[in-house]
């Protein structure tokens, strides 16, 4: 069931911020979907880090993975707000 649920993950982020193919929304996400999907994209990236980086020891893994899911939620909340998402503010040229 997990890997159906990463396989699903890696799917939606390829979809929805790589390959940009996604129906226009009528609506900007608001602050609980942003915050789901920079959990979701924290946890996965915890897990591949803490898989590629430590030891091939479940208890090495375990241990490790606070500060990796602290240290990658950082990074996927300002991916997801300000990233590849279009959330960056565009500003129009007052001349």
């Amino acid at each position: 069931m997990m890997l159906y649920s990463g396989i699903g993950l890696l799917y939606y982020v390829w979809v929805r911020y790589v390959r940009n193919d996604w129906e226009s929304r009528t609506k900007t996400a608001d602050r609980r979907e942003r915050l789901v999907t920079a959990y979701s994209l924290a946890l996965l990236l915890a897990f591949v880090v803490g898989a590629l980086f430590t030891p091939p020891d479940p208890f090495a893994q375990v241990l490790a993975l606070p500060p990796l899911f602290a240290v990658s939620f950082v990074v996927s909340y300002l991916f997801v707000t300000h990233g590849l998402t279009g959330g960056s503010d565009e500003t129009a040229d007052s001349t």
